[in-house]
């Protein structure tokens, strides 16, 4: 288990605390370092565990679990560090917070477990709602949150839905339509071999 990506991971899941504790003692600067380091990790541990082919379904639910982490203490830290931008913007946050909550539940409700799809969109939401959250903090302003809010919301609906789909947890599922081709094959009964003439 202690891969370079998983060490990567970990790193995230070390970090989500401090980003905490930086939030609540006022300290945005080391807030957005540590932040800003923390995604560059989960930005590289993919790349580097298809690279170094160690990637695994362990490796993956660790890094599901380690953005669950950093991203809730992210976002409660952006709360702690900028209220009234926050407040100012209730819905969408509020709308982002279930559609970030939704597809985790259903997939605990169905498999027992985190899920860990890792989709395409998923991928784009994340970077966009990071940015979004640097912003944020940095520059004081919210508009990036209408950029990131409709994307975050389409990868939870389509999370939602690979879930449906898929009849057994996976890890890594880019998108809908590989979740139906799952599907589809899981469906197809097994080719029968043929019997040996006697």
């Amino acid at each position: 288990m202690l891969t370079t990506p998983n060490l990567c991971s970990l790193f995230r899941l070390l970090v989500s605390p401090i980003l905490l504790l930086l939030a609540w003692g006022e300290e945005p600067t080391l807030f957005l370092v540590a932040f800003a380091t923390a995604l560059a990790s989960d930005v590289v541990d993919g790349f580097l565990a298809r690279w170094l082919k160690v990637d695994s379904e362990g490796g993956a639910e660790l890094d599901s679990w380690s953005d669950l982490c950093m991203y809730v203490s992210a976002s409660l830290g952006v709360w702690l560090l900028a209220p009234e931008l926050i407040l100012g913007q209730l819905p969408l946050v509020v709308a982002m917070a279930v559609g970030y909550a939704a597809p985790i539940l259903y997939g605990f409700l169905k498999f027992r477990r985190l899920t860990s799809y890792h989709t395409w969109a998923a991928k784009l939401s994340a970077v966009l709602a990071g940015g979004t959250m640097l912003t944020i903090v940095l520059f004081e302003v919210t508009w990036p949150l209408w950029i990131a809010g409709p994307v975050f919301l389409v990868s939870a609906v389509e999370e939602i839905c690979v879930t449906t789909l898929l009849p057994a947890w996976r890890a890594n599922v880019p998108s809908f339509w590989h979740a139906v081709r799952i599907r589809r094959a899981w469906r197809q009964p097994p080719v029968q071999a043929p019997s040996p003439s006697s």
